[in-house]
This record gives structure tokens, sequence and C-alpha cells, in this order.
């Protein structure tokens, strides 16, 4: 499979997932059917006014080639013909139905198996954020799995708990098997909330799993400076 494929299988994905609530101050929710009712935890960190579509420069807000790691590059903006606008987790499309105000979207990656890493920021009005955040979380504990189509063949995910820590006001922390007919890849995807944004990173790597350190210094500069600007 080439890599574009890969990436584009990737940036699919984030256009249609956001962030859900932590269960605790320090640690991520992660998918636990059992105990997927913890209310969310509030960071003492996190802005309490929310801003509008026209106070967040949102491309501002996305990581960068110099926040990479040596050796990384900087993928080119995927055309509308190479990603898939509607697809859907679990029959949900988060920013089309919660009404996302303004995205952005930025790819990465550090050699043709990876490690990928796609990251994006959008913007919601009043509770939107909120309400697609627990939606989110619904749609994560009761599905098992959920194939995308792409120009290589389906891509078939299976979601898996994974260890991390939380950030902003709530987070999501999922591990994410990755199936197609030539290779079998793993995902990272961590999503968060910082008042009325969602912010989602995932890293995936191909014949191995992400570096969970790594993952978490990448997401630890993005909440930072989406912070810096709300």
């Amino acid at each position: 499979m080439r890599r574009n494929a890969l990436i584009a299988g990737l940036a699919s994905l984030t256009l249609v997932l956001g962030a859900c609530g932590g269960d605790s101050e320090d640690r991520a929710r992660t998918i636990d059917p059992a105990a997927s009712e913890a209310p969310n935890g509030e960071s003492e960190n996190s802005p309490d006014a929310e801003v509008g579509s026209g106070d967040l420069d949102v491309e501002a807000a996305l990581l960068t080639l110099d926040d990479m790691p040596t050796g990384w590059t900087k993928d080119p903006d995927e055309s509308s013909d190479d990603t898939d606008d509607d697809a859907a987790l679990c029959e949900l499309e988060l920013l089309e139905d919660f009404g996302a105000v303004d995205t952005a979207s930025a790819d990465f990656s550090a050699g043709d198996f990876g490690p990928l890493l796609s990251h994006t920021v959008a913007v919601f009005d009043d509770d939107d954020a909120e309400r697609g955040l627990e939606a989110f979380t619904e749609a994560f504990n009761t599905c098992d799995e959920w194939t995308e189509e792409t120009e290589d063949g389906p891509l078939t995910f299976r979601p898996t708990p994974v260890s991390f820590p939380s950030f902003g006001d709530g987070t999501l922390a999922v591990r994410i098997d990755v199936e197609s007919e030539m290779v079998d890849m793993t995902m990272d995807m961590i999503t968060w909330r910082q008042a009325n944004t969602l912010s989602l990173i995932a890293v995936m790597e191909v014949f191995g799993a992400p570096d969970g350190e790594q993952t978490e210094e990448f997401v630890t500069v993005a909440d930072e400076r989406l912070a810096s600007l709300l």
C-alpha cells in the first residue's frame, strides 16, 4: 500500500472525530464499556471563556514541522478527491452532526511506513463541543469496529484501550488496530476538549505500535499552543 493511501485513511478519520471527557484529573478516559458512565473531569488550567469561530486562528493552533523530531516531513494538504468527507465513525459524523464552525488540520510523517501523524483542531458554538464529546464516547463504547473505503481497498478499524494522561477539559485515548488487504497498522488516537474546541492527534505505525511517550510530547505541545490562543 502506498504512503498516500495510509495518509488518506488517517486524514479521512480525523475529519469525523473529536474528543471525549476524562474520568479523572490526571488520566485520560479509554475504552471500557463497563465504566463508560464516568463524568467529565474539568481541568483547573483550562480556559473558562468560550471562543467564536472568528476569535481563534485554528491554523496557528496546529503543530508545525519545527515541532517534529529530526527526519520528519510535513505532508502536503490533501485535496478533496483524496479523502472522504462523508466518512463516519459508527454512523457518527462529528464535524457535520455537531456543527463545527471552523477547522484546520496538518499531516506529518517520518517515512513510508510511519510514524504518520495527523493533527486536527475544530471550533464549535455553545455546548456543541461537549455534546459531540459525549456522543463520541458513546459511539466508541458501542462499536467494535468500522470500515473506511480507500482507493487501495477497505481499511477496518478496531479500537482497544490504552493508558494516557488527561489534557484540557477531558481526554479520550484509544489504540486502534487498522487492518487492510496488504498490511496491518496500529494507531494511537488522542482527543481532548478545551472550552468549545475539540482537538485530535492520531499517530500511526506500520508493523508496530506508536511510541507512547513521543505521542504524549506531541499532545503536550499542541495543548499548550491551543491554550495560549484561547
